[in-house]
């Protein structure tokens, strides 16, 4: 197939999979030779083996899932975290894959693709854990939930995986979810890890077979089984980790139901976010729950949980400091897709609690930089009243200073940032933003952050997207960065394939 003709069959097909579907346990094992194939072939071979079988048919899909079970096979999820992070990028990569249909969507994939091999020869040196296969029996259905949570407290993995698997036979998808969902922000060990990985793994397998659901399930249950971790210095209180679930439980049980309904509330956010600053994640779930009972809802929360998390990246831009935006973004999906009350109650005062524990825990120093200055400077400079053409061309100078200035000039980037019109044209600087994180990422965190900030930035209440981004982009990609390697090699893999 020539370049042409690949590029012309691609074009506007970012999701095709090709390569056979999985609708039932027998279907699910066509695609595990693709899976041994990524497991098995030396690093040096794989991407040219794979980019053939690109060439052939091999869609987006398929590819991705196989990469995401290989490492979900292969690599040791705890600590969830660290070398794993070859797993939790996948769907990250299939977001912003899906932002373009040619040739630059293939590029991070194959970035992953071969970020799982450097992962897997790591795990290999470090512990050679592999999952296996299930071959115990299972646990009785009517007793398989209190049993698996059981077990999972106690850390009894044998119990544990006998009972999902079980569970995973006998129970719908959308119960499972919830199951996992309730466990993974149940603490915040592996800096909020647990939350990113259900999330993320849920995403981009929610479709596949009974098979890959088992194997999913029990991957996901060996990386959330209870910490064994000792008590702080001071044996009378937990360590941070711990201490705001129980506490959060309690308050979550006396809000409405009434609150989970969207209601923007600027003053209230703003507020809320005061009281971040101060360092005091109870006080902080306290207020939330006041606010929700004088007739705020989540949305107020979750718009302060985004703001403090975006301040806390442009105040000091470090990897553990990039999870509050992460976690948060993962913490919120799993709130939109819980069904159970508690969940629904539970997770944004979780989310609020972490953020703030974060920014104590990693020092977050106080510049004076407040991220509530962003939001009272947040200015359009487009008229409503200039010509189709000159917006569209002031829209494109506009992206490209904002591509100039990132990484280059942070303060100058926001400046931008704050000017630019989001609420018309949010889908162009998506576009320009998404294609210099294809293009110029090179690390596992690139991708997570970038593909976070994308999607969240619509679910925060309109008068908090321009400041929100704006302080976001102390960590994101921009025209003046390097390309990776991939992205340089792009059309020649393709070309001489």
């Amino acid at each position: 197939m020539q370049r042409r003709q690949f590029l012309r069959l691609t074009s506007g097909l970012p999701c095709i999979t090709l390569w056979p579907r999985l609708a039932d346990a027998s279907a699910g094992m066509e695609l595990m030779p693709l899976v041994r194939l990524i497991e098995e072939t030396p690093r040096e071979a794989l991407t040219g083996k794979v980019v053939k079988l690109i060439r052939s048919g091999l869609g987006r899909g398929a590819l991705l899932q196989a990469i995401q079970l290989a490492g979900m096979r292969q690599i040791e999820p705890r600590p969830v975290g660290f070398k794993f992070h070859a797993v939790m990028m996948v769907d990250a990569v299939r977001r912003l894959a899906a932002g373009d249909g040619g040739i630059n969507g293939w590029i991070p994939i194959l970035w992953n693709l071969d970020y799982f091999k450097f992962s897997q020869l790591r795990n290999e040196r470090q512990s050679g854990w592999q999952l296996g296969g299930f071959a115990s029996v299972e646990a009785p259905a009517e007793q398989a939930e209190a049993l698996y949570l059981d077990a999972m407290k106690y850390r009894q993995w044998s119990l544990a995986e006998q009972a999902v698997v079980t569970l995973a036979r006998s129970r719908g998808r959308n119960y499972l979810l919830g199951l996992l969902s309730g466990l993974a922000v149940k603490d915040f060990y592996s800096i909020g890890h647990k939350a990113i990985y259900v999330s993320h793994g849920w995403r981009l397998l929610q479709d596949s077979g009974q098979a890959e659901l088992e194997l999913m399930l029990r991957a996901m249950s060996y990386a959330l089984l209870e910490e064994d971790r000792p008590l702080s210095d001071d044996a009378t209180r937990p360590v941070w980790q711990l201490v705001d679930y129980p506490l959060n439980l309690k308050r979550a049980a006396s809000i409405p139901l009434q609150a989970c309904i969207a209601r923007s509330n600027p003053a209230q956010t703003i507020e809320l976010l005061d009281l971040v600053q101060q360092g005091d994640a109870s006080a902080c779930c306290e207020q939330a729950v006041t606010l929700i009972g004088q007739g705020g809802s989540f949305q107020v929360v979750w718009d302060a949980v985004f703001l403090a998390a975006a301040e806390a990246v442009m105040r000091r831009p470090s990897i553990p400091l990039l999870h509050t935006v992460t976690v948060g973004h993962s913490m919120y999906w799993l709130w939109r897709q819980a069904a159970a009350l508690q969940l629904r109650r539970l997770i944004p005062l979780q989310a609020l609690a972490y953020v703030v524990q974060m920014r104590r825990q990693f020092a977050l120093p106080d510049d004076g930089t407040a991220i509530k200055s962003l939001v009272s400077a947040a200015r359009p400079l487009l008229t409503p009243g200039a010509e189709d053409q000159q917006k569209a061309q002031a829209v494109g100078q506009q992206i490209e200073q904002i591509g100039q200035s990132i990484q280059q000039d942070p303060e100058r980037a926001r400046s931008l940032l704050l000017a630019f019109p989001l609420t018309d044209h949010w889908p162009e600087l998506r576009r320009a933003i998404n294609n210099w994180l294809l293009l110029k990422s090179d690390q596992a965190h690139d991708f997570k952050y970038g593909a976070a900030i994308l999607e969240s930035v619509p679910w925060l209440s309109p008068p908090f997207r321009a400041a929100y981004l704006a302080a976001a982009s102390r960590r994101l990609r921009g025209l003046q960065s390097k390309s990776s390697r991939e992205a340089e090699q792009i059309e020649a893999w393709f070309e001489s394939a």
